[in-house]
C-alpha cells in the first residue's frame, strides 16, 4: 500500500478535534514559541498572552494525546523547544504521557551574546507509552571506538542524547525561501525511523516547511500535516509532492 502525506489548512487545535481516535502512531511538534515570530500571518498572531499560550499549549499537547494509540500503547510523542520554553513544557507534557527522554538540540551556534553565554540548542522531548515502537537497529551510529579503529569497539550503538542538528542557513541547498524556520532533515529522519514502521502515520499539528512530510514520503510512512497558514499549506503540499 502506497503511503499519503496530506496538509490539512487549519487550526492545529480544530482540526485535530475532527480526528479520530488513534489516528497517529506519532507526533512530531515544532511549536510556536509566543515570540513574534511572523509566520506569514503577522507578529502579533505568535504574541499571545501569557494565560493563552498556556491554554494553547495544554490543548494542543492534550489532542496530540488523544491522537496516539493506547492499546496497545505503542505511541510517541516529540517536542521541540527553546530553552525558556522547556520547563513550562516539559512539565505539562509529564501531565499527559511517560517521558522516555530528554535530547539535546545542539545547533552549533546562536545569536551572539556579550552579556550571557550564547544560546546553542533547544530541548528536544521525547515521551512513549512503555509499549513504544522503538527501532534501534535503524538509527545506529558508529562509536567512538570504531572510529579510532580500537579493537574493543563492539559495533555500531544507539545515539547518545546530545545531537548535533545544525541551523538550516540561507544558504543551504536545502532551505526553501519561503519559511522563515526550518529544520535539520537528518535529525527527523532518526525521529521517524526508531520510532515508527512502515506504513504508521506521523502527525505534524505545525507543518511549517513540510520537511518532515518528505522525509515521511521517502521512508513510506504516512503524514498529517496542519498549518494555519493557507500559503505554507500550498507550499508544503507542493513540496511533498514533488519530493
Amino acid at each position: 500500500m502506497t503511503a499519503t502525506q496530506t496538509i490539512i489548512h487549519g487550526d492545529c487545535i480544530d482540526v485535530m478535534k475532527r480526528l479520530d481516535d488513534r489516528s497517529a502512531d506519532m507526533v512530531f511538534a515544532d511549536p510556536p514559541y509566543n515570540q513574534g515570530v511572523d509566520y506569514g500571518q503577522g507578529a502579533a498572531f505568535d504574541k499571545m498572552g501569557a494565560t493563552e499560550f498556556e491554554e494553547f499549549v495544554a490543548d494542543w499537547i492534550g489532542e496530540s494525546v488523544r491522537l496516539l494509540p493506547r492499546s496497545p500503547r505503542t505511541g510517541s510523542l516529540w517536542v521541540l523547544v527553546s530553552e525558556g520554553l522547556a520547563d513550562e513544557h516539559g512539565i505539562e507534557l509529564r501531565e499527559w504521557i511517560p517521558r522516555r527522554n530528554r535530547i539535546i538540540w545542539h545547533e552549533r551556534f546562536g545569536q551572539y551574546q556579550e552579556v550571557n553565554f550564547t544560546g546553542e540548542h533547544r530541548h528536544l522531548f521525547y515521551h512513549a507509552y512503555p509499549d513504544c515502537t522503538w527501532n534501534p537497529d535503524a538509527i545506529r551510529v558508529q562509536s567512538v571506538r570504531q572510529k579510532m579503529n580500537d579493537k574493543r569497539a563492539k559495533g555500531p550503538r544507539v545515539p547518545g542524547n546530545v545531537w548535533d542538528s545544525p541551523r538550516v542557513q540561507g544558504n543551504n541547498g536545502t532551505r526553501v525561501p519561503w519559511h522563515p524556520t526550518q529544520l535539520h532533515a537528518p535529525s527527523l529522519e532518526r525521529i521517524v525511523l526508531c520510532s515508527t514502521n512502515p506504513g504508521d502515520t506521523v502527525l505534524e499539528p505545525f507543518s511549517g516547511s513540510a520537511i518532515l512530510g518528505v522525509i515521511c514520503k521517502k521512508l513510506g510512512r504516512n503524514y498529517i500535516g496542519i498549518d494555519s497558514n493557507p500559503e505554507y499549506v500550498k507550499l508544503g503540499q507542493e513540496r511533498i509532492d514533488a519530493a
